[in-house]
C-alpha cells in the first residue's frame, strides 16, 4: 500500500509532489493549516531551503511557524534543504540589516 502524503498548495512549484508520486507515494494537493507535507495521520513536515531558513530567522517568522507546526501534530519535522547551512544568515545586505532592528 502506498504512503499517503498531502502536499500543501504552496509547494506545487517545488516539483517534490511529482517526485514523490514517481516514487510510489499516494500524493494529494490540498491546503494544510501548518507545514508543507502531511505524512500519515499525525506527522507534518515544514520544508525550508537554506536561504529561506535564514530569512525566516532574520524576520522572526521561524519560531512562530515551528510553534504552529508543533501544536498541529504529534510528530513535527523541519526539513532543511541545501548544502550551505553552515554559512549562516548574512547581515550585510540591507534587507537583512533591517530585519535585525
Amino acid at each position: 500500500m502506498p504512503v499517503k502524503i498531502i502536499v500543501d498548495v504552496h509547494e506545487r512549484q517545488s516539483g517534490i509532489a511529482e517526485t514523490l508520486a514517481e516514487l510510489g507515494a499516494d500524493v494529494e494537493i490540498a491546503s494544510l493549516p501548518a507545514g508543507d507535507y502531511a505524512v500519515g495521520a499525525d506527522t507534518l513536515v515544514e520544508r525550508k531551503r537554506v536561504l529561506d531558513l535564514h530569512a525566516a530567522i532574520l524576520k522572526g517568522r521561524l519560531w512562530p511557524q515551528l510553534g504552529k507546526l508543533r501544536a498541529a501534530c504529534a510528530f513535527p519535522y523541519l526539513l532543511v534543504e541545501g548544502t550551505d547551512i553552515d554559512r549562516g544568515p548574512s547581515t550585510t545586505t540591507p534587507s537583512a540589516a533591517h530585519a535585525w532592528r
